[in-house]
């Protein structure tokens, strides 16, 4: 019981967090930009075409989320928001894979195999 009870609060911190993030296009972008390479400022304020301020702002706020670190004036996505990220890729891409292998299964009926394409 106790174990389920650690996965839902992880569930409910992972979900605040997606809701967060999915709230604003301009932190998406950001961190967008920080999944591909870190960035300085400067670069993302280019990136955005948004003030330094601003830009600013957002960081700050996803720094106090954990979701990015500051090393050296560049800006890097923290390593367990760039693994949920991974695995949100790879869970979108299962999805198309599956929506595929349903279109092409839907509508065909299999009653039987055949004993050749049963391995032994």
């Amino acid at each position: 019981m106790t174990r389920n009870k650690e996965h839902v609060e992880h569930y409910n911190t992972i979900s605040k967090d997606i809701k967060f993030v999915s709230n604003s296009v301009i932190r998406l972008r950001i961190l967008k930009e920080l999944y591909e390479k870190p960035s300085n400022m400067k670069e993302l304020t280019c990136v955005t075409d948004l003030s330094y301020s601003y830009v600013s702002s957002i960081l700050s706020d996803l720094e106090s989320r954990n979701m990015v670190c500051r090393k050296s004036n560049r800006f890097y996505l923290e390593t367990s928001l760039k693994l949920q990220i991974e695995n949100m890729i790879d869970f979108a891409i299962l999805i198309n894979l599956l929506e595929e292998i349903f279109n092409i299964v839907e509508g065909h009926v299999v009653d039987m195999l055949p004993n050749e394409s049963i391995m032994e």
